[in-house]
């Protein structure tokens, strides 16, 4: 991710997303997140101390995450992580690591996707992404 004046654009952009769900009732992710009460460290709403705070661990790939979902945007409730290790870490999620790791177990033994769907109670493509390694690595 591009540098431009000495801010980091990924780092900037998670900050201005953060503020928007937390701030913005027209923001397409307001209900999850400023509707449900959560909200951000009130020296975050300034960037240059979210940056002072993330940005020294922020890794190219990686998205802001907070590691209590019911918890507010803080330092020490925020993370860098991948898309794979959010969807592990959101409020819908339906299966444990040991879960993830046994669907992949039946699916390289041939079992059929659509009853392990049916079995763990999740989806055809749920399933697919666990035997592919897509989601759960």
């Amino acid at each position: 991710m591009a540098v431009r004046n000495g801010v980091n654009k990924a780092v900037y952009y998670a900050w201005v997303n953060l503020k928007c769900r937390c701030d913005t009732p027209s923001c397409n992710r307001f209900y999850t997140h400023g509707a449900r009460g959560i909200s951000y460290d009130p020296s975050w709403a300034f960037y240059d101390n979210f940056a002072r705070d993330m940005e020294p661990s922020w890794r190219e790939g990686l998205t802001l995450d907070r590691i209590d979902n019911e918890g507010n945007y803080c330092k020490d409730n925020c993370r860098w992580a991948t898309y794979a290790e959010q969807n592990q870490n959101s409020r819908n999620c339906k299966l444990t690591k040991a879960q993830a790791e046994e669907i992949a177990i039946y699916y390289h033994h041939g079992v059929d996707k659509h009853l392990l769907a049916k079995e763990f109670g999740v989806s055809e493509r749920t399933i697919r992404n666990i035997g592919k390694g897509r989601s759960w690595v």
